[in-house]
């Protein structure tokens, strides 16, 4: 993975993390994101009546996944099953999501006010692709495509990226997607060499507590992929780097984390606007977050 591969990779892991990070926020406690995304299906004409395989499918969701939402869902009233096994949305559970998505609504307004008009439309367009990309449940849709899809399809298109993300880094390294985007921020994007970050830079990249760094970089250093090395500029701290094993993590994962975002995205990947619609992107996305905090 070359320097141009490894920082888009590092940006659309942060963008698409973040995203699930701040959804996640906002329909706290009430909601998961997943009995979000279920509860939204059944409320949409084309999915209303489905069964759970079929808003698997269609919210691009493991079956296992859509089957605990259920539960989860009947459990607080929210839905009720009907004959056949067909998952039916209460009164209490419209109520539910309108007031679910009033919150998302924001989250995502505030993650697209400082792009432009422009790069609003393009992020609107590459999102809109992707959701239709060969085999997918929006592909086999007859009809014209919509000019816009309308919030619930695009989330569930950054939610389905965070998910493949997710199984590609598992299958690759056995790691979690944070532990990945951990080693990746140590990974030299524009010059060979060795990068090195104290832990109070990890935790501002990866929007993480402390506690998580101390265990993660515990956790990591025992795998052999990172180390410990004294800090010159402070007595007392440390710095953070690759091992060669753990260069080698990211390089393999990261080829194939480019491989999805290929097969997603085509050449748009070789676009200079591409790359500065993800960095602006993840700068508002960073200020939504920094702002929730606050």
């Amino acid at each position: 993975m070359d320097a141009r591969k490894a920082h888009l990779v590092t940006l659309w892991c942060a963008v698409i993390s973040k995203f699930e990070k701040g959804l996640a926020r906002c329909l706290a406690p009430r909601l998961t994101v997943v009995q979000y995304r279920v509860l939204a299906h059944l409320a949409m004409p084309e999915t209303c009546d489905a069964t759970p395989a079929r808003l698997a499918f269609a919210a691009s969701m493991r079956p296992d996944d859509v089957k605990g939402a259920l539960e989860a869902l009947a459990a607080s009233g929210l839905v009720q099953p009907r004959p056949g096994g067909v998952p039916l949305i209460t009164a209490q559970g419209k109520d539910a999501l309108i007031r679910a998505s009033v919150a998302v609504q924001t989250w995502g307004r505030r993650c697209l006010e400082p792009l432009s008009p422009h790069e609003q439309d393009y992020l609107s367009q590459i999102v809109g692709d992707a959701l239709v990309v060969p085999g997918s449940y929006f592909a086999l849709r007859s009809g014209p495509r919509p000019a816009d899809w309308g919030p619930i399809p695009k989330i569930t298109t950054l939610c389905a990226i965070h998910q493949a993300m997710c199984q590609v880094v598992k299958k690759d390294c056995g790691l979690s997607l944070t532990d990945f985007r951990f080693l990746l921020e140590l990974f030299p994007k524009k010059h060979r060499g060795q990068k090195q970050l104290r832990a109070r830079d990890v935790t501002a990249c990866l929007r993480v507590g402390r506690s998580y760094v101390t265990t993660a970089s515990l956790r990591l250093e025992e795998a052999g992929l990172i180390q410990r090395i004294p800090d010159p500029s402070d007595a007392r701290g440390i710095l953070f780097c690759l091992t060669a094993a753990g260069a080698d993590t990211v390089r393999s994962a990261g080829d194939d984390i480019f491989v999805l975002l290929s097969s997603l995205f085509g050449d748009r990947l070789e676009q200079r606007q591409f790359l500065m619609l993800t960095k602006h992107w993840l700068q508002a996305e960073d200020a939504a977050l920094a702002g929730a905090e606050g």
